[in-house]
């Protein structure tokens, strides 16, 4: 993950504020932690972006809803819907999503072209008790209907 003479820095650093009295609160500490995870999305390191996820995962530093919905929309829109789908599960398998992350999940699929897995999804996250918007509650009336007339003109 990054440069090995950042990475050695960083730890560096860290073992020095660990050490001492001095520095900034733990939870501005990551605040910073997450503030540098959402800069190698916005630098395209999308695959340094879900490293860093996993290896937060791993040492149990749970990252929020909006850092991981960052995350997962680069990948969508680079068209990396398998790596989007694992962050996903992963997600779940940590009780965590909101309405924004239903909603990511299901433009993987219209884009994928596979409507009727973004209505899978959509239907699962209704019965986990993910409540969701107006707007997205219509987007899926909607586009139910056109998958049902694509279906009916072919």
């Amino acid at each position: 993950m990054g440069f090995p003479e950042t990475r050695g820095r960083a730890k560096t650093l860290l073992n020095r504020y660990v050490s001492g009295d001095s520095g900034p609160p733990p939870a501005v500490f990551l605040d910073r932690l997450l503030d540098c995870a959402k800069s190698y999305v916005r630098a395209n390191r999308i695959g340094d972006a879900v490293d860093c996820f996993n290896r937060m995962v791993e040492v149990e530093i749970y990252a929020s809803v909006e850092y991981v919905n960052i995350v997962m929309t680069a990948l969508v829109r680079r068209n990396m819907f398998e790596e989007a789908r694992e962050l996903y599960g992963t997600m779940l398998g940590r009780g965590v999503g909101d309405c924004a992350t239903l909603n990511v999940m299901m433009r993987a699929c219209l884009k994928e072209g596979k409507p009727e897995a973004a209505e899978e999804y959509f239907r699962k996250a209704r019965g986990r008790g993910i409540a969701a918007d107006a707007a997205l509650g219509l987007f899926v009336r909607v586009l139910i209907r056109v998958w049902l007339w694509y279906c009916w003109v072919k």
